[in-house]
């Protein structure tokens, strides 16, 4: 990066006489020009390492340009850029984050926004909060300033920065374009940079070797791609001994699994003697341990290896280590040399050691541990008295696929997803896909939230069936509508406005069996709810209203059930809501009560109890379902990211806002990870974040983060209430922060007059956006403008939606009456007053009578028994006689 990129000149290292733009302070002259020079002498001393000098340097320009009006706006917070540069090299993230967002916040208008400072400083936030574990925060600044330097040869070293970062951000959080982000960045790059140093280069390189191991490349040439690497950085100072040896290890681990062993086996002792040393007994001590054994095992013979594995077994018991699940590896690796050497009835023994220590460590549902199941000989005599002989006696013994899918179901909703999974893979590989086997693969996919997957295998289904002369299914089978509707709407949501025609379609059909039509009508529901959709949630509703009742409900119709309420609890009265959970709940355990249904059902009431986020209970036993959910079902799914959300949710109600922050992000992290996570959703999470950070007094990051979540929305078609929700956000944080209410109020009216986003709004978002802006307009506009706003946002409430509009209506005719008062329109502010506390006060009488109180404070109930009196007794004193 050069001089001028910096906004900084060849300077000398003494300041020169003050320049046009100048102050006094402190005895001191320093003009515009002056505080350039310092910021480049300090720049000068921080590439040659000299952090102390650079900081001295960078707190005096900072000292002279706090506070004052007179430096253009980009020199007077050059010295908070610079002095987050230097924090970023003494690894003080918390401060880097500090400078960096005053900087990018302050600069986020329409003259500066594309200035190079702006950009640099957002690239440093988003290093900053990959540090700080705020990932998705990450994600979002170090994108957009790796898109603001693209093409600007001024700012090449910052773009260097911001891929860098982006590339282990997207490593971690999985994105797609993970694998392009680093391998664009290792092929461009020619060494360390100011701010990417030796240690961190290699620390990419080694990411990318392991995500090419995991992709599955050819083993020679992993070695090949790791021996380069091993070229460049062995042995180099700047990397420490512990990463150094790191690195070695896992050389050998690929020169083993390319076979190599006989290269392998020194690097390995190498590392063993390295762990053992330094006493690093953990996890990577006994992965090195087993490959070691394994090398001991080829070069030396399984005599050799197999003592080894005794003693290291022995030895890791003794420091600690009996319940790590490396140690199960351990046990597998004797159990195979036992085997090698003839004895089987030792290799049993091991496999059983294997089984317990995974099965304690991971859980019963946890892949290794169902695929080792095949493995353990029953009729072994040490089986009898195995501790997990009964549940290894119904595990991985295949799975019937029958045309309803009901055992995949079945097994789903059991929490055995990976079951499935090995079941079908073996199906597989013992009899190919026939059109059943697709049928139940198709339905697994949907449930786990894999819908590309799905719909592929949906397709391939019927096209086979089309060829077939007496095919087992038809092309137009009922049950592949339903397959395709989960996969578009419950386990994702991204495409959940098509499978509201295909659902309309499938129950216009008079062939359905009333069970099909139970299921369909539940999907319609929540379909509906997928997008927003009151009056088609009602709808469905009353269809499923005529649906008799099974006699014997089976998984298929117990699911219907807890997906109808999922969709249709929001139009419920508590009552009714209590009896249907309840209803519910019996069903499930008519069919044994799975774990995961159990689950599900629990979580449809915590959404919908609006006092469960207040009691104790409830949140402790809300953050013990997220961890069976986590285990029970893919890292990625719907159902996980919904209660992570409610925990964010209940954690901010009750005034956690740290905590809160922690599992909102969380939620983003999952909704990330889902293959087809739908954009407008994350943005919503991202600005329900910014939200938080607000709460915080974090102004300038929850500017940054609203920002850029409202830059991630369509907002021709996102779905009206997420897009309305991250405007709203946007708009706030920037009023804010920029204290600007007329240039506030040209953004939201810009997306309210446009009908193709406004007219999707649902009509509490209508009022609330109205509201806002009536209120930016108050100091701007005339009285009757923004009373006609006002006004407007009052019709945008409907009379006969069968909703309780009282509260919403009352704060809308409240601010219409403060703005009268304000315009001296007493007359008006009196009636308008009285008519909200009318609406305000019936409700609440009625909400009492129900026994229902939260929410419901004294301050308000004072505050508008207060304004009332004020204003009527302003307004009684203009009365004449005459009325």
């Amino acid at each position: 990066m050069t001089a001028v990129a910096l906004g900084l000149a060849a300077v000398p290292h003494a300041p020169p006489a003050a320049t046009a733009q100048q102050q006094s302070w402190n005895g001191s002259t320093l003009g515009a020009q002056a505080i350039e020079d310092l910021i480049a002498q300090g720049m000068t001393a921080l590439r040659a390492d000299d952090l102390d000098t650079a900081q001295t340097l960078f707190e005096t320009a900072n000292d002279a340009t706090y506070g004052s009006a007179v430096y253009p706006l980009p020199i007077k917070h050059l010295p908070n850029l610079a002095l987050a540069r230097v924090n970023f090299r003494r690894e003080n993230h918390a401060e880097v984050n500090r400078f960096a967002s005053s900087v990018a916040s302050i600069l986020d208008t329409p003259e500066y926004r594309n200035h190079p400072y702006r950009i640099e400083a957002l690239a440093f936030q988003g290093a900053a909060a990959y540090f700080l574990d705020h990932d998705n925060e990450a994600d979002l600044l170090l994108r957009a300033a790796y898109d603001a330097t693209e093409g600007r040869e001024d700012l090449a070293e910052i773009r260097d920065l911001a891929h860098f970062y982006l590339a282990l951000t997207a490593q971690y959080l999985g994105s797609p374009d993970a694998p392009a982000l680093r391998e664009s960045y290792l092929q461009g790059v020619d060494g360390e940079t100011t701010w990417v140093r030796t240690p961190e280069l290699a620390h990419l390189y080694f990411l990318h070797a392991s995500a090419l191991r995991d992709a599955g490349t050819d083993a020679q040439d992993l070695v090949d791609y790791f021996a380069a690497f091993m070229d460049a950085f062995d042995d180099n100072p700047a990397i420490d001994a512990q990463w150094q040896s790191f690195y070695r290890g896992y050389f050998a681990m690929l020169l083993g699994e390319a076979g190599d062993w006989e290269r392998a086996i020194g690097l390995l002792e190498s590392r063993h003697a390295y762990l053992t040393e330094n006493r690093m007994f953990d996890d990577e001590y006994l992965w090195n341990a087993q490959r070691l054994a394994v090398a001991r095992s080829v070069v030396n013979g399984y005599e050799d290896g197999g003592a080894f594995l005794v003693d290291t077994i022995a030895f890791a018991v003794a420091q600690g280590l009996g319940d790590r699940a490396p140690l199960a590896i351990l046990h597998k690796t004797l159990a195979h040399v036992r085997g090698e050497l003839g004895d089987m009835a030792g290799q049993q023994a091991h496999l059983r050691e294997t089984y317990a220590i995974l099965r304690r460590t991971l859980g019963p549902t946890n892949g290794d541990v169902v695929l080792l199941a095949a493995e353990i000989d029953r009729t072994d005599p040490g089986f009898a008295g195995f501790a997990y002989a009964d549940e290894i006696h119904g595990t991985g013994q295949g799975i019937d696929l029958a045309p309803d899918g009901a055992a995949v179901l079945a097994a789903f909703l059991a929490g055995d997803y990976l079951g499935v999974q090995l079941a079908l893979a073996e199906h597989e590989t013992d009899h190919g896909t026939p059109p059943l086997f697709l049928l139940n693969r198709a339905l697994y996919f949907a449930l786990i939230g894999f819908e590309d997957r799905a719909l592929t295998d949906l397709a391939a289904l019927r096209g086979a069936v089309r060829d077939m002369a007496e095919p087992a299914l038809a092309p137009d089978a009922p049950m592949l509508d339903i397959i395709e509707a989960l996969a578009r709407a419950w386990s994702s949501d991204r495409n959940a406005a098509a499978a509201v025609p295909m659902l309309e379609r499938l129950l216009a059909r008079a062939d359905l069996a009333p069970a099909v039509r139970r299921i369909a009508v539940a999907l319609a529901a929540n379909a509906a709810f997928r997008v927003d959709d009151r009056a088609g949630i009602a709808a469905a509703g009353a269809l499923w209203a005529g649906l008799p009742r099974p006699e014997a409900p089976g998984p298929w119709d117990v699911f219907a059930d807890a997906i109808f309420l999922d969709a249709h609890a929001m139009l419920e009265d508590p009552v009714t809501l209590r009896t249907r959970l309840g209803a519910l709940r019996t069903a499930a355990s008519d069919i044994g009560n799975p774990a995961l249904l159990a689950d599900y059902i629990a979580l449809i009431g915590d959404m919908n109890d609006p006092d469960a986020m207040s009691r104790d209970s409830d949140v402790s036993e809300l953050g013990r379902l997220i961890g069976r959910l986590s285990v029970d079902l893919p890292p990625h799914h719907m159902l996980i990211a919904s209660a992570q959300f409610l925990m964010a949710s209940a954690l901010r109600y009750r005034g956690e806002t740290a905590d809160a922050l922690v599992w909102m992000d969380r939620t983003a992290v999952t909704m990330r990870k889902h293959p087809a996570h739908n954009p407008d959703a994350l943005a919503f999470a991202l600005s329900q974040q910014a939200d938080l950070l607000f709460m915080m007094d974090q102004p300038e990051r929850a500017a940054l983060i609203a920002r850029e979540a409202y830059a991630l929305v369509d907002f021709a078609t996102a779905r009206g209430d997420l897009a309305a929700s991250v405007l709203s956000t946007y708009a706030r944080t920037l009023r804010e922060r920029t204290g600007d209410d007329a240039g506030v109020a040209a953004v939201l009216s810009a997306h309210i007059d446009d009908p193709a986003y406004f007219d999707r709004v649902p009509p509490s978002w209508q009022m609330d956006q109205l509201t806002f802006l009536a209120d930016l307009s108050l100091d701007t506009a005339p009285w009757n403008d923004v009373r006609a706003i006002l006004d407007r946002a009052e019709a945008a409430l409907p009379d006969d939606d069968g909703r309780d509009w009282r509260m919403s209506r009352s704060r809308v005719i409240w601010s219409r009456a403060s703005g009268a008062w304000r315009a001296g329109d007493v007359a008006a502010a009196y009636g308008d007053m009285r008519r909200s506390n009318a609406l305000r006060f019936a409700e609440i009488d009625d909400i009492a009578a129900e026994g229902r109180l939260s929410g419901i404070t004294a301050e308000e109930l004072k505050a508008r028994a207060t304004w009332e009196a004020m204003v009527g007794w302003e307004y009684a004193q203009g009365l004449t006689d005459d009325g």
